[in-house]
């Protein structure tokens, strides 16, 4: 068996995907630099856009803890301290999404079924999740986005959107607060001993 990391193969366009509805509410953080917290992105510099790809996408997860793990994850796999600077630099951003948005579920078993392993959401060998990504994009299933496990802890769920009309329909500020000021903050930095600077 080959441990290579497969890229889609034709046979992902034939195949019915599972699928799932996208949750009532999410939430993202934002650079407070930035004025739209909504960001598509085509920069290629994350796991499924990229500058080839169909659609921006946008990331959001189903918690604070999984939004926090996104953003601030890779550094405390090194350093275990965090400034409170940095942490003022950015909002807590909650979404309310629409009904209507269809999401490729790549949860549990649904993965193997999608023809990838843990790597398309583990892995950091972005050219080939992004890949994935287009793929997904192109499926005649036409979703508007990925349901995945979070790289930091598979417990906690992500949501990459496609920027689809009906998805950028969807999706509206619900608020955006300092996430220094939001209490969840605090107890989420002592479960990973994070020393605040």
């Amino acid at each position: 068996m080959s441990s290579e990391f497969p890229l889609p193969s034709p046979e992902l366009f034939k195949r019915t995907l599972a699928r799932r509805r996208v949750p009532k509410t999410l939430v993202r953080l934002s650079r407070q630099e930035f004025r739209d917290p909504i960001f598509w992105s085509t920069t290629g510099k994350y796991r499924f856009d990229s500058t080839t790809a169909r659609y921006g996408v946008l990331y959001t997860a189903a918690s604070l803890e999984g939004a926090i793990l996104e953003v601030f994850g890779d550094r405390w796999l090194e350093h275990r301290a965090m400034s409170e600077q940095l942490l003022r630099s950015y909002n807590l951003v909650k979404l309310t999404i629409a009904p209507g948005p269809w999401l490729v579920n790549t949860l549990g078993s649904k993965l193997l079924f999608a023809g990838i392993d843990a790597r398309l959401f583990a892995s950091s060998d972005y050219e080939k999740t992004q890949a994935w990504g287009r793929a997904f994009m192109e499926h005649p299933q036409n979703f508007d986005g990925i349901l995945y496990h979070s790289r930091k802890n598979p417990r906690q769920l992500n949501c990459a959107f496609f920027e689809t009309e009906l998805a950028q329909k969807a999706i509206t500020i619900a608020d955006s607060i300092p996430l220094i000021d939001t209490n969840d903050l605090y107890p989420i930095l002592e479960r990973y001993e994070i020393k605040l600077l």
